[in-house]
């Protein structure tokens, strides 16, 4: 019987699709051309410990909640840029950014809705932006950083 040459052997388990994954900025798909490479979120929630003296007793304060974000794209076509659209700080308070998948896991035609999620980002804020570029591909990416108001599912 064949060996893999490692000795670890492997199958594959399932195919997925990113594909399927879009992001939407205030009711436009903003990514569409955007070219976007990453998109990381964070949220947090603030909470403090404190003891009670003379005893074993713990206590959880809980404070406010802390988002931001980092969006990672190439500099592209004009009119596409999801930053550009982000650019007005004013414009965050009715402003938001959905980020979700319908589908592409494992099954038939590698649709399946294991991996259905669905994000929004409330108030987001532009508070950075930076550029780079590459000598290996003279791609000029962007990275932005954003915070926001709140995480909702």
């Amino acid at each position: 019987m064949a060996e893999d040459i490692f000795r670890s052997g492997g199958a594959v388990g399932g195919v997925y699709k990113g594909t399927q994954v879009k992001a939407v900025l205030g009711g436009a798909e903003a990514a569409e051309g955007s070219l976007v490479q990453s998109l990381t979120i964070d949220y947090n929630r603030q909470v403090n410990r404190v003891w009670e003296l003379g005893s074993e007793n713990t206590y959880f304060i809980l404070g406010h909640t802390d988002g931001a974000a980092t969006l990672n794209k190439i500099v592209g076509q004009p009119g596409t840029d999801i930053l550009e659209r982000m650019a007005d700080a004013c414009d965050s308070v009715d402003q938001t950014i959905s980020v979700s998948s319908t589908g592409g896991g494992i099954g038939s035609q590698c649709s399946s809705s294991d991996l259905n999620f669905d994000l929004t980002i409330s108030g987001p804020i532009l508070t950075r932006r930076s550029f780079a570029i590459s000598a290996d591909n003279f791609m000029i990416t962007e990275n932005a950083t954003i915070m926001f108001a709140a995480l909702l599912k």
